[in-house]
């Protein structure tokens, strides 16, 4: 088959225009060569945007606007339409490959833009031509050559009588000519799907070769007996199974420091596990033979056990004061978002996910943040994390939410929660030791080095923050993360879809605006998301911070996640949701809490998230 020669030049869209002057209308600049520039207008917030229109020299976007009410293309085209036409400006061939959503028929005089059906990467001529109706969306100046293989992708301004117009350029895949077809030869389709798998495979085998480990597997120093529940039966060392062992091998395994943090992980005497014991009197009620309510303490010793929380805040410090900023986590994993202070919830993951305790779970566990206020078991919240996260540390990964802090604690819950817990001096103590830990939760982590998982969202930062920087920008501990700006906009900040997008918000051109509904912090555009994960070398961002009746939230594009794993939020009807992280996909894991019984372990206090 013969292929036509390749064509490449350097694109010059995708840059966001330089005419900020504030107008009404106006939205989105695309930089052209020269000193010609593109718009997008959306005619009054109809949801209709008008491409094409040409940029003068210096004109205000209110001027521009106005020149846009007679486009050069008289048809408006849907705004998701037109996003996702943007994506084939990218200059990232592979990206390109997996978001191609639209054709253009390059090979007769149609000019014209069709919507790709689900899965579909090429389109005949004919299914061009049958899709016409639809009205074009993208025009060329001119028919080009064909162009055969998607790596020969042109994204470049073609000029035709004195004005230049968009002209985005994916080939059409014909078929091979009947005089050069034989009986045993591929068609073009045929040959590129398999030119595209050919790739594909090389690509893994070379992510294969990099991701080597360079280390080895040794044996875990502990054995452990399960009931047919799920729950533990029994513990003990590998080097008392004596009959397990033979003799060659008896002598690799000596005890040595490693039994006693054995023993401490699941002994019932170190102070996390007696913590959990506690939470499990606390959580039960007369259904368990006891005389008090499930989710109290019935009179229980409240001095004995603030004072045990106090010990374990310090334990917990100490390994929060060792980890980074930005953690670096690797799958599989599970991830959670906002709590609330209902430990009902969090019975059911364990439950569902871990009954027989972290150690033993198969995937490492990450909170987003946001433990405490709203709910009555606040406390219970922090002791159940801080004791999982003492005897598992390696497993167990925890970030900052926005109410990891006082200023928040002292209006929504957690604070007066401390001193009716245990008396307004000693409350007092406990609730800034706590405190003290969350001081030096990290901000952020990143997984598999693809996906940037936080509490609120991404920082402000022109061409997208480095998260790298976390680690310099952000000391520890931080008592007030509002005197450190990124530190701030990670924990509230929030996605905003462009259909929400209004004058108000005074977007500015990188696509942070301002947050109308907190007050404080900023809204992000997938435009300010794009860059960010562009900057990165990132794919998607899992945030916590916002519920939904669903319990989670695609948005901007597929590219960010929002989950909320606390049930019936705030008055919603959602069930709690948390993120599966492993083997190349992000799954959304929800809990079934509408059969379980209703407890008083609820949220109380209202507000925003």
């Amino acid at each position: 088959m013969k292929m036509a020669p390749k064509r490449r030049r350097k694109s010059s869209f995708g840059q966001v225009g330089e005419y900020n002057q504030p107008g009404d209308h106006v939205s989105v600049l695309i930089r052209c060569t020269g000193d010609e520039t593109y718009m997008l207008v959306d005619d009054e917030n109809k949801g209709l945007w008008f491409p094409g229109a040409l940029v003068k020299p210096q004109q205000t976007w209110e001027q521009a606007a106005t020149d846009a009410a007679k486009p050069i293309f008289p048809r408006p085209v849907e705004v998701n339409k037109l996003i996702r036409l943007n994506r084939l400006w990218s200059p990232n061939f592979n990206q390109f490959i997996s978001h191609a959503f639209f054709a253009v028929d390059i090979a007769s005089e149609v000019k014209g833009a069709c919507k790709l059906k689900p899965n579909q990467k090429w389109m005949t001529s004919e299914q061009i031509e049958s899709t016409k109706e639809e009205g074009p969306i993208l025009r060329t100046a001119k028919a080009l050559d064909a162009v055969r293989h998607y790596e020969d992708i042109l994204s470049t301004p073609v000029y035709q009588e004195g004005s230049a117009y968009l002209n985005t350029i994916l080939h059409e895949v014909e078929p091979a000519e009947a005089s050069d077809a034989s009986a045993g030869s591929l068609s073009a389709k045929e040959q590129l799907a398999a030119e595209l798998a050919f790739e594909k495979d090389r690509q893994r085998s070379e992510l294969s070769k990099a991701m080597a480990p360079d280390h080895e597997y040794q044996f875990a120093n502990h054995v452990v007996t399960l009931r047919r529940t799920g729950d533990i039966e029994d513990v003990h060392t590998l080097w008392e199974e004596d009959e397990a062992l033979a003799e060659s091998s008896k002598a690799t395994q000596a005890p040595g420091l490693e039994a006693s943090g054995v023993r401490a992980k699941f002994s019932p005497k170190s102070l996390p596990n007696q913590l959990l014991s506690a939470l499990n009197f606390y959580r039960w009620g007369p259904k368990k033979g006891l005389t008090k309510d499930a989710y109290s303490w019935g009179g229980s010793d409240m001095v004995t056990y603030g004072k045990n929380v106090i010990k374990l805040s310090k334990m917990v410090t100490t390994f929060l004061k060792m980890s980074p900023r930005l953690l670096r986590l690797q799958p599989p994993l599970y991830i959670l978002g906002d709590i609330h202070g209902k430990l009902s919830d969090l019975n059911i993951y364990e439950k569902a996910l871990w009954r027989a305790g972290p150690s033993l779970c198969p995937a490492d566990i990450l909170f987003l943040g946001d433990f405490v206020d709203r709910g009555m078991s606040s406390v219970e919240v922090v002791t159940y994390i801080f004791a999982i996260k003492c005897l598992s540390p390696e497993k167990i990964h925890l970030v900052r939410g926005n109410h990891e802090t006082r200023r928040a604690q002292k209006r929504y819950g957690f604070y007066n929660e401390c001193l009716q817990k245990f008396g307004p001096t000693f409350g007092e103590e406990v609730w800034e030791e706590v405190n003290k830990a969350f001081d030096c939760l990290p901000i952020a982590a990143v997984v598999d080095g693809k996906l940037f998982c936080a509490h609120g969202g991404i920082p402000p930062s022109v061409g997208g923050y480095v998260v790298s920087n976390y680690n310099k920008d952000i000391p520890c501990p931080l008592p007030d993360p509002g005197e450190v700006g990124v530190a701030w906009e990670t924990l509230w900040c929030d996605p905003v879809e462009y259909r929400d997008v209004n004058t108000e918000m005074d977007v500015d051109k990188e696509g942070f605006g301002e947050n109308l509904k907190r007050n404080t912090a900023h809204v992000f555009t997938p435009d300010a998301l794009e860059h960010f994960l562009q900057a990165n070398g990132l794919s998607h961002v899992i945030r916590a911070h916002e519920a939904s009746d669903t319990g989670f939230e695609v948005k901007q594009f597929g590219k960010l996640v929002t989950i909320c794993s606390s049930s019936r939020y705030g008055g919603k009807i959602n069930e709690p949701v948390c993120c599966l992280v492993d083997k190349n996909k992000i799954r959304m894991i929800r809990i079934d809490t509408a059969t379980a019984p209703a407890t008083s372990d609820t949220n109380i206090v209202p507000g925003a998230v």
